[in-house]
């Protein structure tokens, strides 16, 4: 990979972290009550080259991210029936305060770098739109070069979530058959207040602007996507409790799974569960209507993920093998996508019926789904464990999963809107970050060297195929497939008091990059689109962010 950077930007990283817990069992005799009370706060503060290149596009000096949460839960566990019920009752709360802020800007190069893009149309073609539409910057302000959001500007978000939850095991044949069941009722509520302030007022007074602009109206859509990149939100922002600034979801999820031991050294099983993850806000300026902002623009719902799996185990002295089948369906899959600037997110559905390709083209607002909706993504696959124990002291295991996690072949929105044009890839495709296999082993020896002293000496891999690491799964964005190999060499006392170990993560270097991404205003299109005949070129540069090299160290380990 080529690194850039802007020569005296500033990447200063501070990160504060820490938190309580605590927790109080009681034995009734019967049954045990459990009270677990947990306090974590989170706080970072980062700067960054926010354009990754040399030239100075964009720059973000000094953004704040604060998270303060508190969190209790009661269970109460025990066994009744002379043992045939093992049961779990109990209730969680969590009340969590989330306050962010942001200080994007444009650099220093930002209009000289933009008129040479336009350089047939003038030398200063954004200097020539300002003076058409009569906008003057305010004394001492460059018409866009250091302009953007201002420092005092915030999103809070307040998360209150309360559940009752139970999980039981029933012993239909005790140790042959057994029946689990657990349900969960979990009610969240998200609100939302927000402050905007902003100086990028050239975006502000190009949206407004209703005249004539003669020669360069037909440059006014890519003049003001460019001028207001870095949203030009209409202040005050949204007041908590006005309308649109509360979420509130009540859901159920549970599982339930019927084993059976023909034999003992046999089990096998099936199981359904229905799993939910909250919806919320994304706290993102570029989410808003710039000329009407309004807090619905920021909401995403929740996702649903309805499960099903069977599989069964052997169990020998030496061997153990585990496999599973299963099959996952996600209703309103939440897809967050970084589109080299901000975070866009995205409540996937299918649609019932075709569309027609029109989900597929980068026409913005004609896909919409009129029809029944279907789940907008779904997993399939198998997986295989094996391990083997041939002596005392040494272990091997060997896994390999298949897993299909495609999206539905006709794609659209929240509540069957459109999806925006730069998802045209995603029906019909895998899921971003998801590898068809996965294979896995690991040895592990760990003899006696005397009566005292023992060792261990430990190997393991994972070979991930081929995958698309950006969520609009850009052709430019595939990684093919690699392998991550780890070791560790230890020495230890007797039972284990103490103990040195030398490890090394990435054993063999292995560059691979863990997430691809549109560089910010440098380029546009897809080499898909220039196929599909979408667009006649693609110019795009892309940014990765490549996972850790090489890395060793030394661990020693006590007992007291």
């Amino acid at each position: 990979y080529e690194t850039a950077l802007t020569p005296g930007a500033n990447y200063n990283q501070r990160t504060r972290d820490f938190g309580a817990s605590g927790e109080i069992n009681y034995d009734f005799g019967s049954a045990t009550l459990t009270s677990i009370t947990a306090y974590r706060e989170f706080k970072n503060k980062s700067a960054q080259d926010a354009d990754f290149n040399k030239i100075d596009l964009l720059k973000r000096s000094d953004a704040n991210r604060k998270f303060q949460t508190f969190s209790q839960e009661a269970r109460l566990q025990g066994n009744a029936f002379n043992d045939r019920l093992d049961y779990l009752v109990g209730g969680y709360f969590s009340r969590e305060t989330l306050r962010t802020d942001d200080n994007l800007t444009y650099g220093a190069d930002f209009e000289r770098y933009y008129n040479t893009q336009f350089a047939a149309f003038g030398p200063n073609l954004l200097q020539s739109f300002a003076t058409t539409i009569g906008y003057v910057p305010p004394a001492g302000q460059s018409l866009l070069n250091g302009t953007g959001i201002v420092q005092g500007g915030f999103f809070k978000q307040k998360s209150t979530n309360y559940a009752f939850f139970t999980h039981n095991v029933i012993s239909i044949i005790p140790d042959k058959v057994l029946l689990t069941l657990g349900l969960r009722h979990t009610n969240e509520r998200k609100e939302l207040e927000s402050v905007f302030l902003t100086n990028n007022n050239f975006c502000g007074a190009l949206r407004r602007f209703t005249g004539s602009l003669g020669p360069l109206a037909a440059l006014r859509p890519t003049v003001t996507s460019v001028a207001c990149i870095i949203n030009n939100t209409p202040g005050p922002g949204f007041a908590a409790g006005s309308a649109g600034t509360e979420r509130k979801e009540s859901e159920f999820t549970g599982t339930a799974v019927l084993s059976v031991k023909p034999v003992d050294e046999v089990l096998v099983y099936g199981s359904y569960s229905r799993g939910y993850k909250a919806g919320g806000f994304n706290l993102d300026t570029s989410a808003l209507n710039g000329l009407a902002p309004s807090p619905t623009n920021l909401q995403f719902a929740q996702e649903i993920v309805n499960a099903f799996e069977i599989g069964g185990k052997l169990d020998l002295r030496e061997f153990k093998l585990n496999a599973a089948l299963f099959y996952q369906k996600f209703d309103d899959f939440q897809l967050n996508t970084f589109n080299g600037i901000n975070f866009e997110v995205a409540n996937i559905e299918g649609c019932s019926v075709n569309l027609g390709g029109l989900d597929r083209d980068l026409i913005a607002g004609n896909s919409a789904c009129t029809a029944k909706k279907k789940p907008g993504l779904i997993a399939k696959g198998v997986e295989l464990e094996a391990f083997f124990f041939p002596t005392d002291n040494f272990t091997f295991t060997s896994g390999i999963t298949y897993t299909d996690t495609r999206y539905a072949s006709q794609l659209a929105g929240l509540n069957g809107v459109s999806l925006a044009p730069t998802l045209f890839q995603l029906p019909g495709q895998l899921l971003s970050n998801s590898s068809k296999y996965v294979v896995t082993s690991s040895a592990a020896w760990t003899p006696k060297i005397n009566e005292t002293l023992s060792a261990l000496l430990y190997f393991d891999m994972r070979y991930s195929s081929a995958l698309n690491t950006g969520s609009d799964l850009d052709f430019e964005k595939i990684q093919a497939g690699f392998v991550v190999a780890n070791a560790r060499v230890g020495l230890y006392g007797k039972n284990r008091i103490w103990g040195i170990e030398l490890w090394a993560q990435n054993l063999f270097n292995e560059v691979y990059q863990q997430v691809a991404a549109d560089a910010p205003l440098q380029g546009s299109g897809t080499l898909r689109a220039v196929q599909r005949g979408l667009s006649a070129s693609s110019s795009q540069v892309f940014v990765t962010f490549p996972a850790e090299p090489r890395t060793f160290g030394v661990t020693v380990r006590t007992k007291f």
